[in-house]
């Protein structure tokens, strides 16, 4: 995703709603990336603090909300490889088609976040699956090689008990 295109992407999430600003869940005087430096807390709610429904992830304890959800897609200066950059996304929906970013996140070219036909933009598997898990040429995180259809599978009814 394109340098500093966080609120692009904030426009085309289901968080773009009357009322759902920026300021809704970031503090505007404080850093999310620079906590430790920045007098307060960059984040103000956790995404349980809104999202009570969501009781149930098929992934036991061993993600947060924001590693699927908002995956360090985005490449403000350095990627760590080809599945993560260095700030998170703001889109939260994800595709679980086993598509990966390249002919399912963003449009012909590369430059733009796909949209459906509600206009928003959907983060795929690759984006939010392997900042933990490697693909088949071992390109990602730490944890078990998966291929988008292994993650795709996994993925569907991730918070349907």
């Amino acid at each position: 995703i394109r340098h500093h295109e966080q609120y692009d992407e904030w426009l085309h999430s289901p968080h773009n709603t009357p009322g759902t600003g920026c300021d809704a869940c970031h503090d505007p005087h404080s850093s999310v990336k620079y906590d430790d430096d920045a007098t307060g807390f960059g984040t103000k709610l956790d995404c349980e603090d809104c999202h009570t429904e969501i009781t149930y992830i098929k992934h036991g304890t061993n993600a947060d909300c924001v590693d699927c959800h908002m995956p360090k897609a985005s490449k403000s200066a350095v990627a760590v490889n080809d599945y993560q950059g260095d700030l998170r996304t703001h889109l939260w929906l994800i595709n679980t088609d086993a598509v990966g970013k390249d002919t399912g996140m963003f449009e012909p070219g590369g430059g733009y976040v796909a949209e459906d036909l509600l206009g928003l933009g959907r983060v795929t598997l690759d984006f939010a699956c392997y900042g933990c898990h490697q693909d088949g040429n071992g390109v990602g995180g730490s944890a078990s090689v998966k291929t988008l259809a292994e993650l795709s599978a996994y993925a569907t009814g991730m918070h349907t008990p």
